[in-house]
């Protein structure tokens, strides 16, 4: 048993130890101490990034506005040109109203000038 009660002291002995140092450590960080921290990013490389994003948005902006007006542009062109085709398409059809025999001829026209192709290329083959 005193083997033991040896063993149990250097034990107890070695717990004081530790904990007293374990105090020291408490006592060393007990709020006397401060944190700061503190990013030095450096001013050429903040206002070169600052610039840069800057000039990005800019020309984002102008090609928003440039293809706003193209394809407004388009549109427009577009309108006009179904106008236009509306405009020839009345205009037609009154004068083949007046006229249904020269609709019929303009159809046979198209119709023999078609087969006269399918013949000239049936006839190369």
């Amino acid at each position: 048993m005193n083997e033991s009660q040896g063993e149990y002291k250097e034990l107890i002995e070695a717990l004081h130890r530790f904990s007293d140092r374990s105090e020291k450590l408490l006592n060393m960080n007990s709020g006397n101490t401060t944190s700061s921290i503190q990013v030095n990013a450096g001013g050429v490389g903040v206002w070169i990034c600052v610039c840069l994003c800057c000039m990005m948005l800019v020309s984002v902006g102008i090609g928003a506005v440039w293809m706003s007006r193209e394809f407004n542009r388009y549109d427009s062109d577009l309108s006009e040109r179904k106008a236009e085709s509306d405009r020839s398409q009345t205009y037609l059809s009154s004068i083949y109203g007046r006229m249904p025999q020269w609709m019929r001829e303009e159809v046979e026209k198209e119709a023999s000038s078609k087969l006269a192709e399918k013949e000239k290329q049936n006839a190369q083959r």
